[in-house]
């Protein structure tokens, strides 16, 4: 067996993708070697190259066009060049788009904006398959530095979700929402890409993310080097690029909300958010605004056709949801985060919500998900 030389010229914050480049290149026994992007190894020589090709990497794209000119296959993992015809795996990113369209519909969400702090072609696909797809007067906040981002969100139509290029941009959004005194998600819920765990949960407000299957994109990738650099022949062509679908989203606290356009609503929901560990019900709540529980059920039954216990009920069991596919907590630690009476009574409302018991909810859905070094000791599942 003949060992392949392989380059990676990847960002390091893709830690998903290097996972899958990795994961192949242990199994076919190649000698990887993990360099600098923006100053590729010029006296490197070797098999093969894997890279991030970026419009405005110049060095590295100089790299790419003289390794190919040596006959090197080279493998890009993702969009930002199309106009580079060559090889390459990249996440779908209409499809990436269009996702974000539709977690922010099915929450009723009638306005949308999108943020991206630079601009390029996987930028514009991104948005195109949320304009294309429910959204097609998304306010543009591209580009905006943290003063001026802060004043446009402020200054938007509320209810509005803000749909974000990367986790890193969708914490920008977030601080910014902070700094306009915007509440998040009651004005402005924040959908950010990637699902970068480190990013997502150690946030005031965790985010929520579209999970970009970036290992799949990594390992991928990896088998399309393998080929060419098995079969030099197969180089000359050009084949289309292997896109690869989004795995869903992630939902956590950022847009974990019914969109509604009344003030009430938004106050009730703003009043939850800062008590949700308590066991408070709709007459609290309804106390704490100062207006009758009648008057906050039919409010509810009108935006949302469900009473204001029922909207309660299910928030709630969303937050015990997300907490058990992301953290160790165990299930008293649960119940006293989501106001839950005891473990014992979290237990029974998953099992009547989601017909399975908590254990295995935990264990069917955490296998992608990442997970949070939160833990807590105590007794497990009842």
């Amino acid at each position: 067996m003949t060992h392949k030389d392989v380059l990676l010229l990847a960002s390091p914050s893709a830690a998903a993708c290097l996972r899958g480049v990795a994961r192949f290149a242990q199994a076919c026994g190649w000698f990887l070697t993990i360099d600098d992007r923006e100053c590729p190894p010029l006296d490197w020589r070797g098999d093969g190259v894997l890279a991030t090709v970026g419009a405005h990497r110049l060095a590295l794209l100089d790299f790419v066009r003289r390794a190919r000119r040596r006959g090197v296959p080279v493998v890009d993992l993702t969009n930002d060049v199309p106009s580079l015809r060559m090889p390459r795996v990249c996440g779908d990113n209409l499809a990436i788009g269009r996702l974000a369209a539709e977690h922010f519909r099915e929450r009723g969400f009638r306005r949308a904006a999108w943020f991206a702090s630079k601009t390029g072609n996987v930028q514009r696909l991104r948005l195109r398959g949320l304009v294309e797809n429910g959204f097609p007067d998304a306010v543009r906040l591209d580009g905006l530095d943290r003063p001026r981002l802060a004043h446009a969100l402020a200054q938007l139509e509320k209810p509005v979700a803000v749909f974000a290029y990367s986790d890193n941009d969708a914490s920008r959004v977030l601080n910014a929402c902070r700094n306009a005194q915007v509440a998040v998600p009651e004005e402005v819920a924040i959908l950010g890409v990637d699902d970068n765990a480190l990013i997502c949960l150690n946030q005031p407000t965790p985010l929520s993310s579209v999970r970009h299957d970036l290992e799949r994109v990594g390992s991928e990738g990896a088998a399309l080097l393998q080929s060419l650099m098995d079969s030099p022949q197969a180089g000359r062509t050009c084949p289309d690029p292997v896109l690869i679908p989004p795995r869903g989203v992630a939902v956590r606290f950022s847009t974990q909300v019914e969109a509604t356009d009344d003030p009430l609503l938004r106050r009730a929901f703003a009043f939850l958010r800062r008590n949700f560990g308590r066991a408070t019900g709709s007459a609290q709540v309804a106390d704490a605004l100062g207006v009758s529980r009648a008057k906050l059920d039919r409010a509810a039954h009108q935006a949302l056709g469900r009473s204001f216990a029922e909207e309660l009920r299910r928030q709630r069991l969303a937050r015990a949801k997300v907490l058990l596919v992301e953290t160790n907590l165990t299930l008293e630690a649960i119940a006293a985060e989501t106001g839950f009476c005891h473990a014992a009574h979290l237990a029974n409302a998953i099992r009547a919500a989601f017909g399975t018991t908590a254990r295995d909810l935990r264990h069917e859905q955490a296998r992608d998900a990442p997970t949070s070094p939160r833990s807590a000791h105590g007794s497990q599942f009842p």
